[in-house]
């Protein structure tokens, strides 16, 4: 079996970059990268979203050509700057993911600045093995709504996951007012309050349209395990929600005009119906917040 069939790997979502003319789009401009830049393009966004599976960043940045991926990940990892870790799928397959190291994380945010992502965070190692079917999905949530603000002449220029906005959140405990401090710092960073919580979203991007007006968009990924009202909290609140298990994703913000979520599998046709319906109760009720999880505290949420 090939490395690259997908049965040895989570569900993907389908990126939209890699069909009609997008797909072609990614091609030509891979065509003009010497490898050299996609080797440095391909360690900066491990290093900016600490867990990539092998595939994805193949597509994202090798064209989908296995031999090239392997080259580039072969150089990173004798120079000191990536791992490579065998990680279990949810139907028990193996497939391969990619982190940085200290080192790598380094030579990533010299190479985020270089390439336009100022004051850039990155992250290093393997954090938990039982959220990378998660981590890696939100990946691929990012470079489909990067895509598309990039055909919008949108220009990305940070990029935050959850774990930098938790703890600038988080910091905000140290204030005597410290509620007051986390609304200050989620209004900086963009995030919405809902009854009295911080919704955290999974990656956040920050952009500039081609009229220079500023605007971020805020990534959620879900699974089956996500309860319904979480979702709807997440829609209620402008997030673009995506699914873990399947191909399809949807705008939040209380809308469900054009949205299409589809899933291929048993779990994501259940995640798919999940959104479908928060996204329909988060229209009816505009900033209904919910539960988490199995219905505690959501996901991403953080109590003023």
């Amino acid at each position: 079996m090939s490395r690259w069939d997908a049965a040895r790997e989570p569900e993907r979502q389908t990126d939209p970059r890699q069909t009609g003319h997008r797909r072609e789009f990614q091609r030509r401009r891979q065509r003009r990268q010497s490898f050299a830049e996609r080797k440095e393009l391909a360690l900066t966004d491990v290093a900016v979203f600490r867990t990539v599976s092998v595939r994805d960043l193949a597509v994202a940045r090798f064209g989908g050509h296995p031999f090239t991926t392997r080259k580039a990940i072969n150089s990173m990892v004798r120079s000191g700057w990536m791992r490579e870790h065998t990680v279990k799928g949810p139907k028990g397959g193996k497939f391969q993911v990619l982190t940085v190291t200290p080192k790598g994380a380094r030579r990533g945010n010299e190479l985020a600045a270089k390439y336009g992502l100022a004051e850039q965070a990155t992250w290093s190692g393997l954090v938990k093995k039982a959220e990378v079917r998660h981590d890696v999905a939100v990946y691929r949530a990012a470079q489909a709504e990067r895509a598309k603000l990039e055909d919008r002449g949108c220009i990305v220029e940070r990029i935050r996951i959850d774990a930098e906005m938790k703890r600038e959140v988080a910091r905000a405990t140290a204030s005597r007012a410290a509620a007051l401090e986390r609304r200050r710092v989620a209004r900086q960073l963009g995030l919405p309050v809902r009854e009295g919580k911080v919704l955290v979203p999974d990656a956040q991007l920050q952009y500039h349209d081609p009229d220079g007006r500023a605007g971020r968009v805020n990534i959620e990924v879900v699974s089956e395990h996500y309860s319904g009202a979480s979702i709807a909290a997440k829609a209620a609140a402008g997030f673009s929600i995506h699914s873990a298990g399947s191909g399809g994703s949807a705008q939040g913000g209380g809308s469900t005009t054009g949205t299409r979520v589809s899933g291929g599998t048993a779990g994501g046709g259940r995640t798919a119906a999940k959104i479908a319906a928060a996204l329909g109760s988060a229209a009816g009720s505009g900033s209904r917040s919910g539960g988490g999880r199995g219905g505690g505290r959501a996901r991403g949420s953080i109590e003023l």
